[in-house]
């Protein structure tokens, strides 16, 4: 039996899928508009409340050298999810830490949009092994060459994306600094929000400290 002579059993004539999907076809040629389209996912941004965070940390910190230029990796540090770093007791401090597990699978960059109140770099991921080792000639280690650009350096720091809770008065954070060879260290801590600025949090949920 040919597909013209296909009817239902009321007689009505059927017209076969592949003539209506041949059709479609040639009407989203035509008119593209008519069919859906996929709309491209928009590459994950850091807020700016995150960096107006590190901005307050940093211009109020008294770690700093006076003449020090600071380096911030382009790459956030990722927030550790290990139980031993993170005990969250309430729904707050567990909505943070699943947000940060949310974070952590996201390719996110810093750009130059922190506000320090002195000089600063971004390292890129293809010179952070060479400014780390640039450092670490001025703490003991053997001279190099191509150094000169990194001079007024003393770390280059990593910093995690700040987990935010509701209200916005409490940040998690994971923050490291590295110096070449064996000098550097990090925590993941949390900081509440006061009237004198970011403070740490103590005895919070997030008692991380490394040290190498």
């Amino acid at each position: 039996m040919s597909y013209k002579a296909l009817r239902d059993d009321e007689g009505e004539r059927i017209v076969p899928m592949y003539r209506i999907a041949f059709l479609l076809v040639v009407l989203c040629i035509i008119n593209p508009v008519c069919c859906p389209q996929s709309t491209p996912t928009s590459p994950a941004v850091i807020d700016a409340e995150s960096y107006t965070f590190y901005s307050s940390l940093y211009r109020n910190s008294n770690s700093l050298a006076p003449e020090e230029v600071i380096a911030i990796a382009v790459e956030p540090l990722t927030l550790s999810s290990k139980k031993a770093c993170l005990l969250p007791s309430t729904d707050e401090e567990r909505k943070m830490v699943g947000e940060a597990n949310r974070l952590s699978t996201q390719p996110l960059t810093w750009s130059r949009r922190f506000d320090f109140g002195r000089p600063y770099v971004l390292i890129s991921p293809a010179e952070t092994d060479k400014a780390i080792d640039c450092i670490g000639q001025r703490h003991g280690q053997s001279p190099m060459t191509g150094c000169e650009s990194y001079a007024k350096l003393n770390y280059v720091r990593f910093l995690s994306v700040p987990i935010f809770n509701a209200d916005r008065t409490r940040a998690l954070v994971a923050i490291g600094r590295a110096c070449g060879g064996l000098c550097g260290n990090g925590s993941t801590q949390v900081y509440r929000k006061t009237r004198d600025g970011w403070e740490l949090e103590p005895n919070s949920f997030a008692r991380c400290i490394w040290v190498s």
